[in-house]
């Protein structure tokens, strides 16, 4: 049979990216963190004691920090999603963006979040957290792992032919972009130490002519 089939692929789904973010970007983060003292556990889903909201100074400076990689993940979505709405996006508009330090038996349990996109960027690793990950022999992601979802999964426990989810154990660097609406969860893990990280909600500005109608 001939290898030299013409086809069409039709993406399907959610636009989820990981990126990595640079080292000094990393420790910059962590600096900022360390000062921020609002508590925001009240506007959250997670199951963790210490959650705190970055002041609007910081927003907008993390904004402006991180925008190349904002402005990267808008383009590919436009290429990947031919809405025309998407087309009209004239800049992306910060909401809030808090910092978590998660430790042990604490999790974040399935849900979403408010604007038009969401991130997660991954600060600090406990050493003890990836010893953990190799222990573990059950059959879902492991300790301490992300999960997004979208769609149901087919009963039958036949081979399917689509993903309904994505899970990832993260690494420090690791900065996810994904849709607000997508689902998503965080595993609890066992062990001693803080696993850190920065999350926050992105919307969309559209051309003046489409806000109004």
């Amino acid at each position: 049979m001939s290898n030299n089939l013409e086809y069409d692929f039709y993406y399907w789904g959610p636009y989820l990216v990981k990126f990595k973010i640079k080292e000094n970007e990393r420790l910059k983060l962590l600096e900022v963190g360390r000062k921020t003292t609002e508590d925001f556990r009240h506007q959250l889903a997670g199951i963790i004691k210490d959650e705190k909201l970055f002041d609007k100074d910081n927003t907008n400076w993390f904004m402006d920090y991180f925008s190349n990689y904002f402005r990267v993940y808008v383009e590919g979505l436009q290429k990947y999603n031919q809405q025309q709405l998407l087309k009209q996006i004239t800049h992306l508009e910060i909401g809030k963006v808090w910092i978590n330090y998660m430790k042990s038996n604490e999790f974040n349990p399935p849900h979403i979040h408010s604007g038009d996109l969401s991130f997660v960027m991954y600060l600090e690793i406990p050493e003890q957290l990836k010893e953990e990950r190799k222990e573990y022999k059950g059959t879902s992601a492991g300790p301490g792992a992300i999960q997004f979802t979208y769609g149901e999964a087919d009963p039958t426990n036949r081979p399917a032919c689509f993903a309904t989810h994505h899970a990832f154990l993260p690494e420090e660097g690791d900065f996810f972009i994904f849709p607000a609406n997508l689902q998503h969860c965080v595993f609890p893990f066992k062990c001693n130490g803080t696993r850190t990280s920065v999350a926050g909600n992105i919307y969309y500005k559209l051309n003046d002519s489409i806000q109004k109608n």
